[in-house]
């Protein structure tokens, strides 16, 4: 009989069958990962932004800024890609603000003020 080299079928079947399993279970763990990071980039564009404003009100102007494009422009605040303004708000006077984003692929929706206690979630 002549030596053959190669794989049987049946070798060839139980990798297929290993690597579909791996998949099955790796795939769904992927999804929430990516969820997660959605979420936590929302909230660091939450603290960015109340970093932002603490800034341009502590630099003698005694106000908040009314909204993200102005702090865009006026503070320096970097812009993310996939986030959605759910609310934001500021009073009167400009002496307090809230708001409430939401990235676009998340799940969560968090909330910032000039009130404190940092970035909570809706």
């Amino acid at each position: 009989m002549r030596n053959r080299k190669g794989f049987t079928l049946i070798e060839l079947m139980i990798v297929v069958a290993i690597i579909g399993i791996l998949a099955a279970i790796a795939i769904p763990q992927f999804a929430q990962y990516r969820v997660r990071a959605f979420n936590s980039s929302a909230q660091s564009f939450l603290k960015n932004l109340g970093t932002a404003e603490e800034a341009f009100f502590a630099d003698g102007r005694n106000r908040y800024v009314a909204s993200t494009a102005s702090l865009v422009s006026l503070a320096g605040l970097k812009t993310q890609s996939g986030l959605t303004s759910v609310s934001f708000n500021i009073n009167a006077t400009g002496s307090a603000y809230w708001a409430n984003f939401k990235h676009a692929q998340g799940d969560k929706t968090y909330r910032i003020s000039s009130r404190g206690g940092g970035v909570t979630t809706n």
